[in-house]
């Protein structure tokens, strides 16, 4: 990327100067094109096999069409100005496109395997939500979003993993550039691979669903922090604007990323260094205005339906522990009220009949969730807290428990087995079979050969599915979070504050998490792992 002069109060206005580019107009003229072409086609043939409800909700389908059309353009611009600097032979973009294409085909591969991927259950479901053009808030609206579109560029379910892992290998194909970049004596700097092949990537590379793009957004976020702060990346608008996109979607695709709207601008202030105030305040009119409209636009469409489904959501993250807990006798002031309080959301008979910390069956399959329980939810969480501040040892030896099972100290393991059709029977089984009736070429090339594949990338007992003592070594982020906490205590004690960012960004998702996780589930930690398995290897190869 060749650098420009950073705008000063006399010069003209960021827009013009774009506009004055030659470069940049054949870019946005061709990336115009690409999405009318796009969006003609999207109308004329995608949609209407993706989407059968299209005229019984056409307001709906026009807000979503507006928003394709938005992220159609600003793909077709990125990938205009990819394949122009290609062929004028950059030796930057030869490098991404060479590092990228290697591991597009390393992923291509796994797909052809375990084809249509690492599907599970919510992904199921999620699918036929869109299809319907109905607005579900239980993966994220932003998780929504993502499959709509991905039917308005092809109306079949099966592509959503593929557009996932092109996307991923564009992400990795710059990073080793990058990489080669800031390591240019001899090849070391590919050992930047390997957090991206560590078994527990590759596997949730394959599963559709929003913590494997949230994990690759963290990294590249965090990437680009590091280049920044060492000089190797001069922030400059253009970056910014993709910086805010990042930071918007860290923030609102996981609940608990909400601390990003703080802690990502004030990593990147820090990772800048000086810079002018100006820079500073119109840096932080794009980044406000990006999130504000990306907030509107998801939330625009929030429906009781939606807003009682986020409820139902909330309450898992309480279950989990509170069946664990409600085993042994609790200590409190007031037992009863609290007791009654909970009762009212979520039935006592069911937690105490289904504990588990490793789901929460007391509502799957218990039925426990109260039909009024919206109603109850403030004073529920009241004296949630109140039970949990009086008996602090029952609730972290429920949580402990938890955690180390996410880290495959456990007989379940911390992923779910990849299902389609005839291979999973349960509560969501209509879900599962609608997915392949509704999408040709979704049947495995091989139902034995995917199997074999994805529990192979798990790990675990092809007899019963259970965890293997391999499991704590390929699913698990403890080593990570040790290296990681000491880490960052080192840079509180040396005041580099930079770095004291960099740590919590991590750390305060381990700790929410390790706080209200519903499950075992490996993919809640995801991001952590790959975020510290690259901090881990950056730092390896800075020492050499």
């Amino acid at each position: 990327m060749s650098p420009k002069t950073e705008p000063t109060n006399n010069s003209v206005s960021v827009l013009q100067s774009v506009l004055r580019d030659r470069h940049m107009r054949k870019v946005i003229g061709v990336g115009t094109l690409i999405t009318l072409a796009l969006l003609l086609i999207s109308v004329s043939w995608a949609d209407r096999i993706a989407f059968p409800d299209v005229s019984l909700r056409p307001a709906v389908y026009l807000y979503f069409k507006l928003g394709y059309a938005a992220v159609i353009f600003a793909a077709a611009t990125f990938l205009t100005h990819f394949i122009i600097r290609v062929l004028e032979h950059d030796r930057f973009y030869l490098s991404w496109l060479r590092h990228g294409a290697v591991y597009l085909l390393i992923m291509a591969f796994l797909l052809l395997f375990t084809w249509p991927g690492y599907w599970r259950v919510d992904e199921f479901y999620t699918f036929e939500y869109v299809r319907e053009l109905k607005y579900s808030s239980w993966q994220s609206y932003i998780t929504m979003l993502y499959y709509t579109f991905s039917l308005m560029l092809f109306p079949s379910g099966v592509l959503i993993t593929l557009w996932q892992i092109i996307m991923q290998s564009f992400a990795v194909g710059y990073i080793l550039a990058r990489l080669k970049t800031v390591f240019p004596d001899g090849r070391r700097y590919l050992f930047g691979y390997i957090p991206f092949l560590l078994p527990a990537v590759l596997l949730y590379n394959l599963n559709p669903m929003r913590m494997t793009m949230y994990a690759y957004l963290e990294v590249l976020f965090v990437f680009t922090l590091l280049l920044a702060y060492t000089g190797r990346l001069r922030v400059r608008y253009r970056h910014i604007a993709v910086l805010s996109v990042g930071i918007t979607l860290l923030a609102l695709w996981r609940t608990e990323g909400i601390y990003y709207l703080i802690l990502g601008p004030l990593a990147l202030i820090l990772a800048m260094g000086k810079r002018s105030r100006a820079f500073l305040l119109r840096s932080l009119l794009i980044f406000v205005t990006t999130f504000a409209v990306t907030y509107l636009y998801i939330s625009v469409r929030s429906t009781p339906e939606d807003r009682e489904e986020q409820a139902r959501y909330s309450v898992t993250a309480f279950v989990n522990p509170l069946s664990v807990m409600l085993q042994s006798e609790l200590r409190s002031e007031d037992l009863e009220t609290r007791l009654a309080a909970i009762d009212r959301v979520v039935s006592l008979e069911s937690l105490q009949q289904y504990p588990s910390y490793n789901e929460v069956p007391a509502l799957w399959v218990g039925n426990g969730l109260r039909p009024d329980f919206e109603d109850h939810l403030p004073e529920f969480r009241r004296q949630y807290l109140l039970l949990v501040a009086e008996n602090p040892g029952l609730f972290l030896d429920a949580r402990i428990k938890t955690l180390l099972s996410t880290n495959g100290f456990d007989a379940v393991h911390p992923s779910a087995p990849g299902t389609l059709t005839q291979y999973y029977r349960g509560r969501d089984v209509q879900w599962v079979d609608g997915f392949v009736e509704n999408n040709r070429f979704s049947s495995p090339v091989n139902m034995s050969l995917r199997e074999d594949t994805i529990d192979i990338l798990r790990g675990v007992n092809p007899l019963d599915g259970s965890s293997t003592i391999f499991t704590p070594v390929f699913f698990s982020f403890i080593p990570h979070l040790l290296i990681h906490t000491a880490g960052t205590f080192v840079a509180l004690v040396r005041r580099r504050w930079f770095w004291v960012t960099v740590g919590l960004l991590i750390l305060l998702r381990v700790g929410l998490m390790f706080l209200t996780a519903p499950a075992n589930y490996f993919m809640y930690y995801l991001s952590v792992y790959l975020v510290s398995s690259f901090l881990i290897v950056y730092w390896l190869l800075r020492r050499r």
